[in-house]
């Protein structure tokens, strides 16, 4: 989102992985591990971490994503579950049913300077030749809409298969 974008908002976690939406169908994601020299820490206890997005100022590490009614929220699995992130594919063939995830992953504080994260998504995704519906006010009602003029945005990258949709978005972000 707008306040996600950049300047010296505490929104933008540029520490570890900053603000993005997967542009796959669906991702599974096994719980963050943080890890130091000595040991492992669990990431426990989802949390929101604010009512209004300018009143963000969590410290803690791992991941967070943004509700559809703009509340960040500390997304940390139990070790023993699963979870799962819907990506731009499945709001475009969903005509915008459901929506892809905003998500970030907030580095410790420098306080923490040898500690690492692990972590494993696994990326699902139709084949290459699968056919894409046009884009139309459903499939992006309610997202910051820059349309053409801005590369990033899903208007611009939309191609009429899996596969063109892919390479654009790739050849964009790189």
């Amino acid at each position: 989102t707008e306040s996600q974008a950049g300047g010296s908002s505490p929104l933008v976690f540029d520490d570890w992985c900053g603000w993005h939406k997967d542009h796959g169908s669906l991702t599974a994601l096994l719980p963050g591990m943080l890890c130091d020299d000595e040991e492992s820490h669990g990431l426990s206890s989802t949390n929101v971490v604010g009512e209004e997005k300018g009143e963000f100022h969590s410290t803690k590490p791992g991941l967070y994503i943004e509700t559809r009614e703009g509340e960040l929220v500390h997304a940390n699995l139990s070790p023993s579950s699963l979870g799962f992130q819907l990506g731009e594919t499945i709001q475009i063939m969903s005509r915008g049913k459901f929506r892809a995830t905003p998500h970030a992953v907030k580095a410790p504080s420098t306080a923490a300077k040898r500690v690492g994260r692990a972590s494993l998504a696994v990326f699902l995704q139709p084949e290459a030749q699968q056919k894409l519906p046009p884009l139309t006010k459903e499939n992006v009602e309610g997202l910051p809409s820059a349309g053409l003029d801005d590369r990033f945005s899903l208007e611009h990258r939309w191609r009429p298969t899996f596969g063109a949709f892919q390479k654009a978005t790739t050849e964009t972000f790189n």
